[in-house]
This record gives C-alpha cells, sequence and structure tokens, in this order.
C-alpha cells in the first residue's frame, strides 16, 4: 500500500527464519523452567502426593545427592534445552564461537540466579523463626509457603531473575547505543550528504554551497568536504599475485575492485601513524588505512601493483594512517598522489554541516542537481535519527511489556 510513498522499492517477504527463532526460543525457555517440575510427578503415586508436600527426606551430603540423582532426567532435559538455545544463537549470529558462549554463559547465569533464589528463602526461614509471633497470621504463612517441600519458589525466582536480566541488557544496550552516538557525533559531522558526483559537476556544486548562507549553530560557514573515489584492481601485494594469496583469506573481492581516492597532503581526520606523506603529487607511493594494512601484512616500504585505468603502476606504500570517523576519508582505505589518479573517471562524495532548519529546504534541489535520475534525499541523517527513535521506542515497549499481566 505505501510502496509508492518510499524513496526505494521494497521487496516485502514473510520473515519465517525470525518468526521460527522467536518460537522456538520461547518454547525452549518455557520448557526449560516449566518441563522439570512437571517431570516429578510422572513416577509418584496418588496416595504420596500428599505425603511428598510434607516430608523432608534424607538429610545430609548423601541426601542432597539422592535428590539430585532422582532428577537426573530434568537435569538431562535442562542441559538439551540450554544447548537448543546456544544453537539458535549460533544460527542468528553466524558463529559457532557466539553460541557456545551464549550457552555457557546461560547456564552460569542460572545457576547463579538459582543459588541467590536459595539464599533468600534459607534467609526468609532463618528471619521468619525468629519473628513468628509477632508477625500477623496471613503474613507469616504467606512466607513460610515460599520454602515449604514441594514449593518451586526457587525456579520461579531464577525464571522473574532471567525476565528481569533481559530487560536490563536490553536498556544497557540501548543506553550504551545512544551514548555512542552521542559522544561521537561531533558538531563538525556534516548533516547533508552528497553522493554519486562526476567531475563536471563539482564547479556547480561549489558554487551552490558558495551562494547559501548555510551556516552551522554557531554561525559559521563550514567548508564543503569533497572526496574523489576511482576504482583500481590489485594487481600483486609485496611481489605476490592474488592467485598466489589466495590461501591466506584476503579480501579478494574487494582487491580486485577497491575504491581509492587521491591527496597531496593527509586528508583532515587522518592521523599518519607510520611513516610519512609524499610531498610531491607525482610520487609513486601510497598510504593504507591502519587496518586495511594489518589485514594485508602491508607495512611502510611494502610494494603494491595495481591496475590504473588498464595500466600497471608499481607504487610503494609510504604512510599508514589512522581515520577519526568523523570526515570523508573514513570511506576509503588507500590513498594515492594526485598525479596519479587525475587523469581517471572518478566519483565525487561531498558532506556539509548546516543548520537543520535550513538545509532541510534544500535537501530536493541539492538532489536534482546531484543526480539528474530521480530525487536521492540528502537528508540521510533525518533518517538515521528516526531509525534510531524507533530502535527506542521497541526497546522500551518490550521493557513495559515484560511488567504486563499475563
Amino acid at each position: 500500500m505505501f510502496g509508492k510513498l518510499l524513496p526505494v522499492h521494497a521487496a516485502l517477504a514473510f520473515p519465517w527464519r525470525s518468526i521460527a527463532a522467536g518460537i522456538g526460543t520461547g518454547l525452549l525457555t518455557t520448557l526449560l523452567f516449566c518441563l522439570p517440575p512437571l517431570l516429578d510427578v510422572r513416577a509418584v503415586r496418588p496416595v504420596l502426593v500428599l505425603r511428598r508436600l510434607v516430608e523432608q527426606g534424607p538429610e545430609g551430603i548423601g541426601g542432597w545427592f539422592a535428590r539430585w540423582w532422582a532428577r537426573r532426567m530434568q537435569l538431562g532435559i535442562s542441559v538439551i534445552v540450554v544447548a537448543a538455545l546456544g544453537g539458535i544463537a549460533w544460527a542468528l549470529s553466524d558463529s559457532a564461537k557466539v553460541g557456545i558462549w551464549f550457552a555457557v554463559l546461560f547456564a552460569i547465569a542460572l545457576l547463579v540466579l538459582l543459588v541467590m533464589a536459595a539464599v533468600a528463602l534459607r534467609t526468609v526461614r532463618f528471619l521468619l523463626n525468629r519473628v513468628r509471633l509477632r508477625l500477623p497470621s496471613f503474613l507469616r504463612h504467606g512466607l513460610a509457603n515460599l520454602y515449604r517441600p514441594g514449593n518451586q519458589s526457587a525456579a520461579v525466582l531464577a525464571a522473574l531473575g532471567t525476565g528481569v536480566m533481559l530487560i536490563l541488557a536490553v536498556y544497557l544496550m540501548q543506553a550504551s547505543m545512544l551514548r555512542e552516538i552521542r559522544e561521537t557525533a561531533s558538531p563538525k559531522l556534516p548533516n547533508i550528504f552528497l553522493v554519486d558526483m562526476t567531475t563536471d559537476e563539482i564547479a556547480g556544486v561549489k558554487d551552490l554551497f558558495q551562494h547559501q548562507a548555510w551556516g552551522n549553530a554557531t554561525g559559521a560557514s563550514p567548508a564543503l568536504d569533497l572526496m574523489p573515489m576511482v576504482t583500481v584492481r590489485f594487481v600483486s601485494l609485496n611481489g605476490k599475485t592474488l592467485e598466489q594469496l589466495k590461501d591466506q583469506h584476503f579480501p579478494r573481492r574487494m582487491l580486485e575492485s577497491a575504491r581509492v581516492s587521491w591527496a597531496d597532503t593527509a586528508p583532515d581526520g587522518d592521523k599518519v601513524t607510520q611513516g610519512k606523506w609524499w610531498t610531491t603529487a607525482d610520487a609513486a607511493e601510497m598510504a593504507v588505512g591502519e587496518g586495511t594494512a594489518q589485514r594485508l601484512h602491508l607495512g611502510v616500504g611494502s610494494a603494491v601493483q595495481m591496475e590504473i585505468g588498464g595500466v600497471v603502476r608499481t607504487l610503494k606504500v609510504a604512510a599508514i594512517y589512522r581515520a577519526d570517523g568523523q570526515h570523508l576519508g573514513v570511506q576509503v582505505q588507500f590513498v594515492l598522489p594526485s598525479g596519479e589518479l587525475k587523469d581517471e573517471p572518478a566519483t565525487w562524495f561531498g558532506g556539509r554541516t548546516s543548520i537543520r532548519s535550513r538545509w532541510l529546504r534544500w535537501s530536493v534541489r541539492c538532489s536534482r542537481l546531484i543526480d539528474n535520475h530521480g530525487d536521492q534525499p540528502c537528508d540521510v541523517l533525518v533518517r538515521i535519527e528516526s531509525v534510531v527513535d524507533q530502535i527506542t521506542f521497541v526497546v522500551r515497549f518490550l521493557r513495559g511489556s515484560r511488567f504486563l499481566p499475563g
């Protein structure tokens, strides 16, 4: 119904995997807390039902082991259910390590909750024995029912603790995510994004921004941040071809169609951690992002061959840099001198910080100027903000629904 109102084509599909994972997780968690107590009655004769509620059974360590051995089937089923929940975590995260750690830590958390529940019940019993005669009868009987034989108070407290733990975990995740956004969102971050510009459109874009009073919150007019990108193909790294390096699990697809940029000085936000930047535009050198350099085993002085415009060129790694994540330079991991790329067809990207109430009026005009094939919106930040708001609403709804009746 709303397909015509969306800026992109949305392929609607029924999320069978998510529904199956949700139903499976709910059923397994329910069985984990409900099935062990239900199995207690499988071999009990009706005449012993009332006696079991008042009989304590054998005392001491031997009695404790005897009671647990009698519940070996419940323990086995609990282990199977926890393993199944770990399998769901494995499937959802596509990581066996995540699934195993989830199952192990969940079992540990469950044991901790059971121990705390047992301690709490023993504390109630200890206190009640000392103040029993001072309490009203309804309160005295109610507290005594918590620890009487056959009572499932420990399991109920553990289930309640697990629910509270889930609510707290979701809340902490939400708070951490929003705090991270607030702490990393520099006031210099752009809120207008320009994409897929060609070289002959750059002059018009610069002219548009120079003649519009789009200042930031302080009234200043920050410069338009532009970055070119050229697609190249890597041929070899340190003298070894990509075919020879296939057993090292390099990102071959990225290397066969890599995006590089050019800059004769270190771009804003990029800090050189090793080596130094070139001083001439025609230097046969390049700079590599720190993370990518570690993954590709590249360092200062490494030799790299890449095909640029059909010509294979040999470059030396002159600098390793770290991007601060606040500028457009974070989009590329390879930077070359301008002399190597200035004659190649490039796609330009840009960003600009402006007052929101002003740039919203110009977003459609901006998009039409840059993209003649449609109205690709510039207000990306508004969409991100709306998504964060929706996540926050869902988290709060889930947190509140845990306390609803039923």
